[in-house]
C-alpha cells in the first residue's frame, strides 16, 4: 500500500511540475510578438477614444435636434391656435 501511495505521489508531483518547465522554455523568444500585440492594443484604444468622442458629438447633436423639434412643435401649436 505504501508503494502504491508513493508511486501515485511521484506521478502527481511530476504532473504538477511539468507545466513550469514548459513555461520557462518560451519566456525569451516572444518579445517581438508581445511588442506587436501591445502596438495593436494601443491602436485599438486610440480608435475607441475616437469613437467615444464621435458618440459624444452625436449625442450633443441629438439633443440640439430634440430641442429644435420641440420648438417647432410649439410654434405649430401657436399657429394652429
Amino acid at each position: 500500500m505504501k508503494k502504491l501511495l508513493t508511486i501515485i505521489s511521484l506521478i502527481l508531483i511530476c504532473v504538477l511540475i511539468q507545466p513550469s518547465f514548459v513555461v520557462s522554455e518560451n519566456t525569451g523568444g516572444n518579445k517581438a510578438e508581445v511588442d506587436a500585440l501591445n502596438q495593436q492594443i494601443a491602436e485599438k484604444k486610440e480608435k475607441i477614444k475616437q469613437l467615444e468622442a464621435s458618440i459624444s458629438e452625436y449625442k450633443k447633436q441629438i439633443e440640439v435636434k430634440k430641442s429644435e423639434a420641440v420648438s417647432l412643435s410649439n410654434q405649430i401649436a401657436i399657429l394652429d391656435n
